[in-house]
């Protein structure tokens, strides 16, 4: 008799425990979809304004060290010709 008692409270205090756990998981989850939605929003600004105009910089710079190659080439050339010029 008292056997069946304890089972049938610990029963109802299982489920009832499961039901808590279920309605604060629930409440987790709401709150952690909501963050993750801010979090992208965020990352999409900083995409926008930060990250786009960045992707320029990398061909500015190229073009940079295209031009420093094409100077100091020049200047490598001159001084050949005027090696070459002067008598030994």
């Amino acid at each position: 008799m008292i056997r069946d008692i304890f089972i049938t409270v610990f029963a109802g205090v299982g489920i009832v425990l499961m039901l808590v756990a279920g309605f604060l998981m629930f409440r987790l989850y709401r709150t952690v979809k909501r963050t993750a939605q801010k979090v992208e929003t965020v990352s999409a600004a900083v995409l926008e304004t930060i990250l786009s105009p960045l992707s320029y910089l990398t061909s500015l710079v190229e073009a940079g060290r295209k031009v420093v190659e094409m100077v100091q080439d020049f200047r490598g050339r001159g001084r050949k010709e005027q090696e070459e010029g002067e008598p030994a």
